[in-house]
């Protein structure tokens, strides 16, 4: 009833960000209520990011490392780069896929951009991956270029991964 209400109040022109912790469910409810609208889906965990599969072609944005890409791909032996083109032929126009210390992938509507992270003296890790998400999305939307949008979600990953709090 709670998420019935809350997509009922959703204005018209709203992105939405959704992660794989809902069930397949709930997904399908918050799609079929944003039908048309910019649907982003962060993949939470390689178990979780199961969810997706048969999804994808209703998500316009997916945020995933590359253990969960290949874990939605059935296909251990995927580079980041393989595996957000792969991706692409499932729906989404925008994939972004991180692999921890190592590159960056950035898949927008066909132009691919690949960066490694500057070296961070890590405090922790917890919420890294959110701070990438919010910052590259937000660029996307605001209708920044790519590069500019993977840009800045390194740089708040970054500042996460060397803040105490």
């Amino acid at each position: 009833a709670v998420l019935t209400e809350t997509i009922a109040l959703k204005p018209a022109d709203a992105a939405l960000l959704l992660d794989s912790n809902l069930s397949v469910a709930q997904m399908v409810a918050v799609l079929n209520a944003n039908a048309g609208g910019f649907v982003a889906v962060e993949a939470v965990s390689v178990t979780k990011v199961m969810r997706l599969s048969g999804l994808l072609d209703r998500v316009d944005a997916l945020f995933c490392n590359l253990d969960e890409a290949r874990a939605l791909l059935a296909d251990i032996t995927l580079s980041s780069p393989q595996a957000a083109e792969q991706l692409a032929l499932l729906g989404p126009q925008y994939i972004s896929i991180t692999n921890g210390a190592g590159n960056a992938v950035l898949l927008a509507k066909e132009k691919l951009i690949e960066k490694m992270p500057n070296r961070a003296n890590v405090k922790t890790t917890n919420g890294a991956g959110d701070c990438y998400t919010a910052a590259v999305l937000y660029h996307l939307l605001s209708n920044a270029d790519p590069q500019s949008a993977m840009d800045a979600g390194l740089g708040a990953a970054f500042q996460r991964l060397e803040s105490r709090r």
